[in-house]
């Protein structure tokens, strides 16, 4: 994996910062509540020998 970029899909906040799924998550009895959704989706690009791991959530962000 050396010299390979890897073509990651991130959610951001509005200044481009990274999403931190567990501070916006509280928890409750059987159930969970997203405080604040993410801005937009956006590809980054990264050296594959730097990633140490990628944590994939599949949460439903959507309004409800």
């Amino acid at each position: 994996m050396v010299n390979t970029i890897a073509d990651i899909s991130a959610y951001v906040y509005d200044d481009e910062s990274f999403y931190d799924l567990d501070r916006e998550i509280t928890y409750g009895s059987n159930s969970y509540v997203i405080n604040r959704k993410p801005s937009r989706q956006r590809e980054v690009f990264v050296n594959a020998k730097d990633i140490v791991m990628v944590q994939e959530a599949d949460i439903d962000l959507d309004d409800r």
